[in-house]
């Protein structure tokens, strides 16, 4: 099988091509992870503290907002 320095030079390109693809396929994973385990981590915080968390994409962070008063404790006799 005779392959010319061109098409040599072709195949090299086209296996970077597919290695920085693959790169940055597993740059978006990760991102997609750690945005994942932050929204998590939002309505894990939400529930237990009876909020509305809202989780900015870019950093990550999050942000806790009351949805309503706290609720009143249930009094004896109350049904």
């Amino acid at each position: 099988m005779r392959v010319s320095v061109r098409e040599l030079a072709d195949l090299r390109r086209a296996q970077m091509d597919a290695e920085e693809l693959a790169l940055h396929a597993r740059l978006a994973q990760i991102t997609l992870r750690r945005l994942l385990l932050a929204v998590e981590e939002a309505h894990g915080l939400a529930r237990r503290r009876r909020a509305e968390a809202t989780v900015d994409l870019r950093t990550g962070e999050i942000t806790l907002a009351s949805q309503s008063a706290p609720r009143p404790a249930v009094q004896e006799g109350d049904t």
